[in-house]
């Protein structure tokens, strides 16, 4: 295991056992599988009694994505067209295969070629990518690898470049799939709790330094930008402090993009991440699902990063997992081209549906709302409401309780702040009761439920 302390060389170079990592992929599950939701009989159970139910715990998708120049195929064809189309396939095929011309031969070979399927990704979509991620003055297709989603991405770039017992800092409030990806890989997930100061879901440069100063085995920090579940953004000089600690240190920075082009364009254009210094150490992650509406279906993720990280990542997926399906690499092509064109409506959309939730969650008593920056995601503490009795007399205890709370009696989902941290790091962290709420859905829905929410909030009693 190469040393923590600062690095001479300008690439890292591991020597990394991708077999035993692929072995310990099923090994984990059972240990390391959360304990189910038991919210789905309930929502079920509401919709058959005919209730509206306002899912805010996570973006509303409706229907699958409309591309253009990819067409859904009606099935009309009767039984008999079928067998006189096998009948002129086989005639067909018995004619080519008896032909003298060598050119048969070079023709099916192509056939065949475009036909294959891709695990690490397309060349099409890998350059489609790049110009997506505005990141192609910089990187090459070869940096690019296409999973099925962001988190199989995390999860295989955790295990090339972390050994077994390596550490990762996530932030002091994490997105809910990253403690599990990081023991998954076999690490500790640290979180970077900041003392002496306001709560936040950003990594703070004084809270990385202690960490570095007081454990010698981290291998990797892992964060998004905008923030999930607070909605936060990092400024240029906060992005810009992390990498330059992380490389003067020889650790990988995970920089989680999912719902980075919500950031607004003059502070996007403001974080430059391409210093020669810190390319060897980056490795963005991003996928179609997150970062369109309406496509939570199409399993497209993909990391961007140094060629020896990309050639064990692309070994891995090979030989442990599998890549995304070719016809979802051909409609993320469709996807990103298409909103070449149309990313100021993507901001627009955003940032009229978040005025729209500010306006109608104002004053809601008993909780403090966090600031939405980028992203779909609000984040409020109810710390108040922890302890007070409902119309019915129960007593809210818990943040849980408040969310199970807005689903019996108001119809309205919610992800409750235990989702983020789990039980194991519950008592390493001061952050207080919370819910997350997501403002990807129908403006219709903001409007009727938060006024639900509001409800629930103003019967509350000491």
């Amino acid at each position: 295991m190469t040393s923590l302390s600062k690095q001479p060389q300008d690439v890292p170079k591991h020597a990394i056992s991708v077999d035993s990592h692929v072995e310990r992929l099923s090994l984990r599950s059972e240990s390391l599988r959360p304990a189910p939701i038991e919210l789905d009989a309930l929502v079920s159970s509401q919709r058959q009694a005919g209730q509206t139910i306002y899912n805010f715990g996570l973006p509303e998708h409706v229907g699958f994505p409309s591309c253009p120049g990819i067409e859904p195929q009606e099935e009309t064809t009767s039984n008999d067209e079928v067998d006189r189309n096998e009948k002129d396939k086989a005639e067909k095929n018995r004619a080519e295969k008896n032909s003298a011309d060598s050119q048969t031969g070079v023709a099916q070979s192509r056939t065949l070629s475009s036909a294959h399927h891709h695990p690490t990704g397309t060349l099409a979509l890998k350059r489609s990518i790049l110009r997506w991620s505005e990141a192609d003055t910089s990187y090459h297709p070869e940096n690019v690898v296409v999973g099925s989603g962001a988190n199989q991405s995390i999860l295989h770039a955790l295990l090339a470049i972390c050994d077994p017992g390596d550490s990762v800092i996530v932030p002091p409030i994490p997105r809910e799939s990253y403690l599990e990806l990081v023991k998954m890989s076999g690490c500790r997930p640290m979180l970077a709790v900041s003392t002496g100061e306001a709560q936040s879901g950003r990594i703070r440069r004084e809270s990385l330094l202690r960490q570095f100063a007081s454990c010698e085995r981290i291998r990797a920090v892992l964060l998004c930008n905008p923030c999930n579940p607070t909605g936060e953004v990092y400024t240029a000089n906060e992005l810009r402090e992390i990498l330059d600690i992380c490389a003067d240190y020889g650790v990988y920075v995970l920089l989680d993009r999912r719902l980075w082009r919500t950031i607004p364009t003059e502070v996007r254009k403001d974080i430059a991440l391409d210093s020669k210094a810190h390319l060897p150490w980056l490795i963005h992650i991003d996928s179609i699902s997150g970062d369109f509406e309406s496509s939570v279906g199409l399993r497209v993720g993909w990391t961007i990063s140094p060629s020896d990280v990309a050639e064990r990542i692309a070994n891995l997926q090979k030989h442990g997992g599998s890549g995304a399906a070719t016809p979802s690499q051909m409609m993320a092509i469709e996807m990103m081209n298409a909103a070449d064109s149309a990313a100021e409506d993507m901001r627009a959309d955003f940032l009229l549906k978040r005025a729209l939730w500010e306006k109608h969650s104002r004053d809601i008593p008993h909780v403090t709302i966090y600031p939405t920056s980028a992203g779909v995601y609000s984040y409020w503490d109810i710390s108040e409401a922890i302890g007070m009795k409902t119309a019915e007399g129960r007593i809210l205890g818990t943040a849980d309780d408040v969310s199970e709370y807005l689903l019996e009696s108001f119809s309205v989902i919610s992800t409750p702040g235990s989702a983020f941290l789990g039980e194991d790091l519950s008592s390493e962290t001061s952050i207080p009761p919370s819910l997350r709420f997501s403002f990807g859905t129908e403006k219709e829905a903001i409007i009727d439920g938060l006024a639900r929410v509001r409800r629930a909030f103003e019967l509350l009693e000491p």
